[in-house]
């Protein structure tokens, strides 16, 4: 019994990392592009939708 409950553990952890990494690329993509003056415009969304993504992942748990 406690070997199945830490396997859908580590299989959550895990599940959460890979969220956490996709969001965490877009958000530093366009962190880097709102650093420049002719790119931030650009920037901006990408930071967005990192930070839509970050939100879901944490509404899924």
């Amino acid at each position: 019994m406690a070997s199945t409950t830490f396997g859908v553990y580590d299989a959550h952890q895990d599940n959460s990392k890979q969220a956490q990494w996709r969001a965490d690329k877009w958000m530093i993509a366009g962190t880097l592009l709102m650093g420049t003056g002719v790119l931030g415009i650009f920037g901006l969304p990408l930071f967005f939708y990192g930070l839509h993504l970050q939100i879901q992942a944490g509404k899924a748990g």
